[in-house]
Parts: C-alpha cells; structure tokens; sequence
C-alpha cells in the first residue's frame, strides 16, 4: 500500500490498534477498569505490529528477539492482574518475570563475554531495577509526565537504533513508543497514577529488552543504549526535596524539560560515540 511494507507499516497499524483497543476500552470499562487494563491495551498494540513485522510462525521462537512477544503477554497479564501492588510485593511480582525475560533474550552466542550466565544476571538486574523503581513514581510525581517519559525514552530508542546499528531492532523498539503513544492517545485524561504503576513491568521488560538487543548485537556491546530507555529514573529528581512541590502544569512541564534533556544529551553523546550515523541494517 502506497510503497509502504512490513517494516513501515508495523508501527502505524500498531498505533492504530491500540488507539483502537483503548478507545473501546474506555467505552465499555470504568475508569478504574481502564486504568486496570493498561498495559493490555498497549500490548495488543505491539503484538499487532509484531505480528506484522515477523510472522506467526515466529511465536515459536527461532531468535533471541522473538521472544519479545510472549515476554509482552505475560507482563501485561500480571501488570493487569497485581501490577497495582507496591513495596515487597511489587518486587517479588517483578524479579521472576525479570529473570524469566533476561534468560530468553540473552542470545546463545559462544561468543559472547562476559559469558551467558552472566549477561543474564545483568539483564534481570536492569529490568528487576527499572520496574521497580518507575513504579513508585506515579505516587510522587504527575502521572502524565511518567507516561510521557515512557513514549519520548522508547521513540528515542527507536530512532537511534534505527540510525545507527539496526533497522529490525530499532523498529522493534518503534512498536513499542508506538503501542504507547496510541494507548496515551486514546485514554488521554484517564491516564493515572494506577495505570501508569501497571505499566512499569511491561515499559521495563520491553523498552528495556529493546535496548537491550539492540546493545548487544555490536562488538563491544552498546550498553550506552541501556541509559536511553532508564531516562524516566530522571524523574526521581522530583519525587523528593524542593522540587517535589512544583504545581499544576509545573508539575508536568519541569519534569519532562529534564527527561527531554536527558535524552538529548544520552542520544547526542551516543551519536557521537558511534561514529555518526550509518547505512541502515536489515538485521
């Protein structure tokens, strides 16, 4: 259609269903079912996209990065499910899932160093961390400048993945901001504090596993992309101490302002570390 194939087409029918799962959701859900469901909305945006960018006969996993797909499901049906828990509960909800993701997304290869073992202690760490810590955050800070960190970290994931080291990986990661961006679209004012708390599972095991594969893949990995998509932990900058008491639209513009230059300076010193932008991959 119109020139465009899979590769371009995914992100846009990705946003469009989950504008589309949302906007039903809010017609037939309270809010707070809304909210409850959020991360569903938003994982049947990308498995859509992913369906469209692979194949259904890669949900039967043939590489590392296919397991994407079911890590989706299983983090937006436990954030569906007890993803509005806290404290040690939320922790111990998060670090099986955490582990289960990093075992399936660190690749087999002889050649990696360090050895598998440990890249996946690593990997679980870093998503374990980043869940654990974005979901606090909605309690502290706007609930929409949360949400808007989540799609502006994943869309500049997505771009300098797919500028500099792979066309797949950084439109994987495009699914994602774009999955997010549609559920943002279409919940809009229902965004809260509940909703964006269910999210941090998913956000961490699939914007943090996209930055993942794509860091992984050069030699010495790129584990500098691993910062792009922990850009929301900026926000802590205002969860606490005089900052923490900016009102009204302060309390959303303040904090993106800082995400918006933390991604600025992460991407800009990336670009520049990697030599420039070059010639697009097709793996």
């Amino acid at each position: 259609m119109f020139g465009l194939g899979p590769t371009e087409l995914a992100p846009l029918v990705c946003l469009a269903t989950a504008v589309i799962a949302g906007l039903l959701a809010r017609r037939f859900l309270s809010r707070e079912r809304c909210s409850r469901f959020a991360p569903v909305i938003v994982a049947i945006g990308f498995c859509t996209g992913w369906l469209m960018l692979f194949s259904w006969r890669d949900i039967v996993p043939s590489r590392h990065y296919h397991w994407t797909f079911p890590i989706a499901v299983v983090a937006a049906i436990a954030g569906a499910i007890v993803g509005g828990l806290s404290g040690w509960k939320r922790i111990l909800l998060d670090l099986p899932i955490a582990l289960a993701a990093a075992y399936l997304l660190v690749p087999t290869w002889k050649s990696l160093a360090p050895m598998r073992p440990a890249w996946i202690a690593i990997v679980a760490a870093y998503f374990g961390i980043l869940a654990s810590l974005i979901a606090p955050l909605s309690q502290r800070i706007s609930p929409v400048a949360v949400a808007v960190s989540f799609l502006a970290s994943a869309s500049v994931l997505s771009a300098l993945v797919t500028a500099i080291y792979s066309l797949t990986y950084g439109v994987l990661a495009g699914l994602s901001a774009s999955a997010l961006i549609g559920w943002a679209l279409a919940t809009r004012s229902w965004i809260n504090g509940d909703a964006v708390r269910r999210l941090a599972l998913f956000y961490a095991t699939i914007v943090g596993g996209a930055a993942f594969i794509a860091c992984i893949e050069p030699e010495p990995p790129a584990l500098k992309l691993l910062a792009i998509s922990a850009a929301p932990l900026s926000l802590w900058l205002f969860a606490r101490g005089p900052w923490a008491r900016l009102q009204g639209w302060k309390a959303v513009i303040v904090p993106l302002g800082v995400v918006a230059l933390s991604l600025t300076a992460l991407g800009g010193w990336i670009v520049v570390q990697s030599g420039g932008l070059s010639d697009l991959s097709p793996e």
